[in-house]
């Protein structure tokens, strides 16, 4: 039985969200961040000043839009435990509640939260102070928190782009 109107649209918002979330991150790792820290080598200020434009703009629509997808997915995780929790897929030789699945999906979406508080926060307030002209932070240590940031960043793309994947090979069932 093929999903509700409803229930299709919460999945591509959910695949979407997530694998937007992960590309962007890719992109800013891949693309950005380079351009950035070989400019920071001239001059750290401009370089520190373009990372601001990117991260002010990422807190303001990307991380409404990711936190919006991991909602998304917990809203299918308990749609398909309340409706449907013996509805299983195939994962190899075993049969997977789906509702696990998604729960999965959703675990896998989040993990961008407290990697963001505890370890890229901190990296974000040094970076600020710097480029406010505030604080102890020296064209050197603006330098290297560009490139610990860029290093550090990338690492939340993987769980967002599984996320992406289990959501999409769920949408195909």
């Amino acid at each position: 039985m093929s999903p509700s109107a409803p229930i299709r649209i919460a999945q591509i918002l959910g695949i979407t969200t997530s694998a937007v979330y992960s590309g962007t991150v890719l992109y800013q790792y891949l693309v950005m961040l380079p351009s950035y820290i070989s400019m920071s080598q001239t001059n750290p200020v401009k370089a520190v000043e373009k990372w601001y434009c990117m991260h002010i703009m990422s807190k303001g629509r990307l991380a409404p839009a990711a936190l919006a997808g991991v909602l998304i997915n917990a809203f299918l995780t308990v749609r398909y435990y309340i409706s449907t929790p013996s509805s299983v897929v195939l994962l190899g030789s075993s049969a997977v509640a789906v509702w696990k699945m998604y729960a999965l999906t959703t675990a896998c979406f989040a993990t961008f939260i407290p990697w963001t508080a505890k370890v890229m926060l901190p990296i974000n307030f040094e970076l600020e102070h710097y480029h406010q002209g505030e604080g102890e932070v020296g064209d050197e240590r603006a330098k290297a928190l560009l490139v610990d940031w860029r290093n550090k960043s990338v690492v939340r793309a993987a769980p967002a782009g599984a996320a992406a994947v289990i959501g999409a090979w769920l949408a195909s069932w």
